[in-house]
């Protein structure tokens, strides 16, 4: 009999110790079902639960502005005024909230259209700089090319390529009795005469004479204008209304 006890004892103890280790191995606070010594089925001495810990948010990526923009010309000549617009440029998550232009011989302005004006001749790069809400900045730009203008006469008959023909007359004909005709006949206005023997006409950007040389019987048709071939075909013409 005292054996059968000892035996009955020790098989409770086994199975109250299996029945501990499982206990320990469940998550306290949680349903354990037929692992649990305890009454209602719910782990009391096992594991607490770790708290699940959420990974800080992010405050959301952005992306950075788009630049670009339109120029009025590439090139020209001194002084050159350039019109430049941004309104291409773009933010994909926001707005634009500045536009800043520099260009390489140091002129800087602000606004989405602007004028710029190169006053000498060279190589300029303009750099548009835009910045979106966020603080974001981007940049781009462009090449201009500028030249020395060429100056204009002051006159239409200053440095003018010139013609001039000689025809012998009779020593009895006044040269100023034909000089107004031919004048008008070539399509020359007659402006009237710098001396006995000379005749002053224009036509356009050219301007004609025609003069006696001394009194001899020389007669010479020169004619000044900004083409060599024109002013050779007028004088001609006028030789042959004579």
């Amino acid at each position: 009999m005292k054996q059968l006890f000892t035996f009955i004892v020790c098989i409770s103890l086994l199975t109250l110790q299996m029945s501990e280790a499982l206990a320990k191995n469940c998550t306290k606070g949680q349903s354990c079902g037929n692992s649990c010594i305890s009454w209602d089925k719910v782990c009391h001495i096992g594991t607490t639960p770790t708290p699940t810990t959420m990974p800080p948010s992010q405050p959301p990526s952005n992306s950075p502005p788009i630049a670009s923009f339109a120029m009025s010309a590439t090139s020209g000549s001194t002084p050159l005024t350039v019109t430049l617009d941004a309104s291409s440029s773009y933010d994909p998550d926001g707005n634009i909230v500045t536009y800043t232009w520099q260009t390489s011989d140091k002129q800087g302005i602000e606004g989405k259209e602007v004028r710029v004006t190169f006053v000498n001749a060279g190589t300029y790069t303009i750099t548009l700089t835009v910045t979106d809400n966020n603080g974001e900045r981007t940049s781009y730009d462009q090449i201009v090319t500028v030249k020395t203008a060429t100056t204009t006469p002051s006159t239409p008959y200053t440095n003018s390529p010139f013609i001039d023909y000689q025809w012998k007359i009779s020593p009895d004909t006044c040269l100023l009795e034909h000089a107004d005709e031919t004048m008008t006949a070539t399509g020359f206005n007659p402006s009237g005469s710098t001396g006995r023997h000379e005749v002053v006409g224009t036509k356009g950007n050219y301007k004609g004479v025609i003069a006696c040389i001394g009194r001899s019987e020389i007669v010479v048709f020169m004619v000044a204008g900004p083409n060599y071939e024109q002013a050779r075909k007028l004088a001609v013409q006028m030789k042959e209304n004579f």
